[in-house]
């Protein structure tokens, strides 16, 4: 099983790639996600014309190190180019497919993963 993030993973869907990763569930593949927590709220100065979004949450990563813009970084760093986001192709899935289709996961007995070949 693998899950493929990139920027726009954020929030709700980090909490689940994070715990995906950490708890060898499967590969994580693409490009590192948004390094946002959620839980946001909006402070409105209509006065000004402005307004603040704030985050009112923190997390950490297992070993202590902030989250908050940094995000997951993938197992398998796929990134994606501005000439396939114009040509409209899905390098990223296409690349993440052919990596599953070719690589074995193979299970210790203590939940963790690792790739043979």
């Amino acid at each position: 099983m693998a899950l493929l993030i990139n920027g726009g993973t954020a929030s709700a869907c980090e909490d689940f790639a994070l715990r995906f990763k950490d708890g060898n569930r499967g590969l994580v593949l693409g490009e590192p996600s948004f390094g946002s927590t959620g839980q946001p709220y909006f402070v409105r100065f209509p006065e000004f014309g402005m307004s603040f979004r704030v985050s009112t949450k923190r997390e950490y990563f297992a070993d202590g190190r902030q989250f908050e813009g940094v995000g997951v970084t993938p197992d398998v760093s796929i990134p994606l180019t501005r000439n396939e986001l114009r040509q409209g192709t899905h390098i990223q899935l296409e690349l993440a497919a052919e990596m599953l289709s070719t690589v074995e996961l193979q299970h210790d007995n203590s939940t963790h993963f690792f790739i043979s070949r």
